[in-house]
């Protein structure tokens, strides 16, 4: 009766555990609900800010167009050279295999040229023939049970060489067909290139254009303001819908020891623990005078051409795209009012709603044929900026 008693009160819980997994399901679903809307959002409010931007300067649009453009060929070269790689991968496994299975073969077909010469030796009579092959030649029902000994391994192994050479055949026709396939991705690749090398053209004739339009100083001062503004207003608005953002997951916005790379606790208490996002060294910095009166809110680095950008800290992605100024841009949400910016990207590897963990690579700076290129970072603190340099690690 106890048994029965215990057997029956351990059966309770089932029920709770049920309503809680259904209230886990149904919290996911408004998680996931509620994100998309934020994203919904934050493409709005990009939209409205790009659409000003291009109103009011043409060669900005023309920047805009330029960047988007060889974002798009750089990811597709990358596809391409990635799916190249494999395909000369697989073709070397194959030629290997094709290698090992001709040895194979050469190694039968040799064992039954032997029994097939010792048969014909055998056949003829050839004492001697039989006696340099260990055989009695005065014993004929030893012969006769060695011919159908013989008889069956020459059946055995014109069977395994049958199979071998159609094993082989198909290894030949799959080498063949990756070499094609090879050959396609190179003629891909040969056009990727060239795609890319003309959206670097067109970037650099579109950045000329712009930069001769604010030549002079005042022109200058007046675009420095106006992006300055738009900046603003991007993160103004961006403010208003990232607190509607469900809260990142723990695997991100805290460490474990055995996941270096991730740092531990809030961001508030990291001063000085920051990865910096890309090597280098820095030009300008927070609070230096750029022009007319108007002051760096972040730091200006210069890092060999075509760097990864690293996400300094956990967090999530609340802006990836074109902003005036700032060229393709990045900006993280790391909670408790904190982002941090990462502009002149020439290529974003992350989208809005991702996660990213500390030192992830979230962008790439540009190619640049001088053999170095530039990345603006600027961290905020409730909408204002702060002094990037004190956040970051004396290493790196």
């Amino acid at each position: 009766m106890f048994f029965l008693c215990a057997g029956h009160f351990a059966q309770v819980p089932a029920e709770p555990a049920k309503e809680k997994k259904r209230a886990e399901t149904a919290n996911a679903q408004q998680t996931g609900q509620e994100l998309d809307r934020v994203r919904r959002e934050i493409k709005a409010a990009t939209e409205a800010v790009q659409a000003e931007a291009a109103q009011r300067d043409q060669a900005a649009k023309a920047v805009r167009n330029a960047d988007q453009a060889l974002g798009k060929a750089t990811r597709d070269y990358e596809k391409t050279h990635r799916a190249y790689e494999g395909s000369q991968g697989r073709l070397k496994q194959l030629d290997a295999k094709v290698s090992e299975a001709k040895a194979e073969l050469a190694d039968r077909q040799g064992r039954l040229s032997e029994m097939v010469r010792f048969a014909q030796q055998a056949d003829r009579g050839d004492a001697w023939g039989a006696i340099l092959n260990g055989q009695n030649p005065a014993t004929p029902s030893r012969l006769t049970e060695y011919f159908s000994y013989i008889g069956d391994l020459r059946a055995t192994e014109m069977n395994a060489i049958e199979k071998e050479s159609q094993e082989l055949q198909a290894l030949e026709d799959q080498v063949k067909g990756e070499v094609e396939r090879l050959a396609g991705l190179q003629e891909e690749n040969k056009a990727r290139t060239a795609a890319l090398n003309q959206a670097r053209a067109e970037r650099k004739r579109s950045l000329d254009a712009l930069t001769s339009s604010v030549a002079n100083r005042t022109q200058q001062l007046k675009e420095l303001r106006s992006n300055a503004a738009a900046l603003e207003k991007l993160l103004e608005r961006l403010s208003r819908v990232v607190r509607a953002l469900p809260a990142p997951s723990k695997s991100t916005t805290a460490s474990l020891p055995s996941a270096p790379g991730v740092l531990r606790g809030d961001f508030g208490h990291l001063h000085g623990q920051l990865h910096w996002p890309v090597p280098g060294k820095i030009v300008s910095r927070f609070g230096e005078e750029r022009i007319g009166g108007l002051r760096w809110t972040g730091l200006l680095f210069e890092t060999p051409s075509a760097s990864n950008v690293h996400a300094a800290a956990a967090g999530r992605v609340i802006y990836a795209d074109w902003l005036p100024g700032l060229g393709q841009l990045i900006v993280l949400d790391h909670g408790a009012g904190y982002i941090s910016l990462y502009g002149y990207n020439d290529s974003l590897k992350r989208s809005v709603g991702d996660e990213v963990a500390a030192n992830d690579v979230i962008a790439s700076t540009a190619q640049s044929e001088s053999g170095s290129s530039k990345l603006y970072f600027e961290i905020r603190d409730s909408g204002k900026p702060v002094d990037p340099a004190t956040w970051l690690s004396h290493t790196h």
